[in-house]
């Protein structure tokens, strides 16, 4: 897995390391296989986006930064502690492309832009595609810009739910601004019994051996320990297959100490395409909704 990837960068001169099949930690790859394009990219976002925050409205199609706080954002009703901006290859006048994660909404897909109208994003993207062509791996279309700005923000551990990707593609993450820690660990699958459970129709004793059980997965899963857990600095890769993404856990924990401005870069190959007078209708809906419950509260 990844071996023309892991000889394309060795070969670039950069330090490789594979702490499990499929993923790969290339200490510096920005300079070796970008130039040092992403080098300045968090801290410039940072200071030329606007920051769409807590009851702020998202500007479609446009480039900005989406706060934690912000509506669209929240997490059952809680601030993100990070925030986030998204790009795509290619107009969003008639079609968003939507990777759906845990909290996704409507609203959010809004903020997505095209990488090709920003010069910074678009040379960055480029290359980038440039590479995983060399390697044989596939192209990308999509991309979200993370930002943590204290030693608070995180994510916590997840891998990458992939109903919305394409089967044989991959997911690079390259690390932006302060040194942060990133953890790997082995994902603990859940069981065939708890797979049957879950698909059925249950009846209140089954319903109860479920909660037991994944109660029972979720103690054994923060037990796993970490395969990889290194404090990575900007312009390293991550790459993972889809196979190895959905066998493991990756995470960017909170610090101990203040840390400067951090983030990543993570691009993936998104097959779900979604007319954007259709996004727009389901989060008018959403929004009024919400604004429906703060008249009752």
């Amino acid at each position: 897995m990844c071996e023309a990837m892991k000889q394309y960068c060795l070969q670039a001169g950069c330090d490789v390391k594979e702490p499990f099949p499929g993923i790969l930690v290339v200490f510096g790859f920005a300079a070796k296989v970008l130039d040092g394009k992403t080098d300045s990219l968090i801290q410039d976002l940072d200071a030329r986006l606007p920051k769409v925050g807590r009851d702020d409205i998202i500007q479609p199609g446009q480039l900005q930064w989406v706060l934690g706080q912000n509506d669209n954002l929240k997490y059952r009703g809680n601030a993100l502690p990070r925030r986030k901006v998204w790009i795509q290859d290619g107009p969003v006048a008639n079609d968003i492309l939507v990777y759906s994660y845990t909290g996704w909404n409507n609203g959010v897909a809004l903020a997505t832009s095209d990488w090709n109208e920003d010069a910074q994003l678009k040379a960055i993207c480029d290359e980038y595609n440039v590479f995983l062509v060399s390697c044989g791996e596939t192209r990308v279309n999509q991309g979200i810009v993370t930002g943590y700005d204290n030693k608070e923000a995180n994510i916590g551990m997840h891998y990458d739910k992939k109903g919305s990707l394409v089967s044989n593609s991959g997911i690079g993450v390259i690390k932006m601004g302060h040194p942060r820690r990133f953890c790997i660990r082995e994902r603990v699958l859940p069981s065939e019994e708890i797979k049957l459970l879950k698909a059925k129709k249950r009846s209140i004793p089954e319903e109860a051996t479920l909660e037991s059980m994944k109660k029972e997965l979720k103690k054994r899963q923060e037990n796993m320990p970490m395969i990889f857990d290194e404090k990575v600095p900007a312009g390293t890769l991550i790459y993972m297959t889809m196979d190895a993404n959905c066998l493991t856990q990756h995470g960017v924990p909170e610090e101990d100490e203040e840390v400067g401005l951090s983030g990543s870069i993570v691009f993936r190959t998104v097959k779900d395409k979604r007319s954007v007078e259709v996004v727009k209708r389901k989060a008018a809906r959403l929004e009024a909704g919400r604004a429906s419950k703060r008249m009752r509260e």
